[in-house]
């Protein structure tokens, strides 16, 4: 994430990590509003610079109809995927890598005010939260050591 810069600029970042597009990205459910310049949805300008975008926004739950949002007004919208992080966290199952400063920033600012998340400064958070409303979604990519392994093949030639 870089302040001020477009959805082009983005999208050659995830190009640079991912140049065969294999990582399929989640998008929030505002992703289908238009580019002021281009007039296009911003999700389609992602996925014609090479980024491989997820068939539909990022919702927590496909039983629900319809886009889910994660900063939705109403009785907490963001509290299933904000409980999910959290129970992540504490067992062990979500980890950040040390030198991630501006996540682990976000995270210290994270705070409710009575009762309600304030809804600033959270780019970054927000961007795994819907990651997380789509690890329903995720698979582990297949190599050949990890089929040997599911094989049962255990012989080895001794020397």
């Amino acid at each position: 994430k870089k302040a001020g810069e477009g959805a082009v600029y983005h999208a050659s970042a995830f190009r640079e990590r991912d140049p065969q597009s294999v990582i399929p990205v989640a998008w929030p459910h505002d992703g289908i509003q238009r580019d002021k310049g281009s007039g296009r949805p911003l999700w389609k300008i992602y996925k014609t610079a090479g980024v491989r975008m997820m068939k539909r926004s990022a919702r927590y739950d496909d039983k629900v109809g319809g886009p889910q949002r994660a900063d939705g007004p109403g009785s907490g919208a963001k509290e299933p995927i904000i409980m999910e992080m959290h129970d992540r966290m504490m067992t062990g199952r979500f980890k950040a890598f040390g030198h991630l400063e501006p996540f682990f920033e976000e995270m210290r600012m994270y705070h409710r005010k009575d009762g309600v998340v304030v809804a600033k400064g959270e780019d970054i958070i927000k961007a795994v939260m819907y990651a997380l409303m789509e690890i329903r979604h995720a698979k582990r990519p297949y190599t050949a050591s990890r089929r040997r392994a599911s094989s049962g093949y255990t012989h080895s030639i001794a020397s």
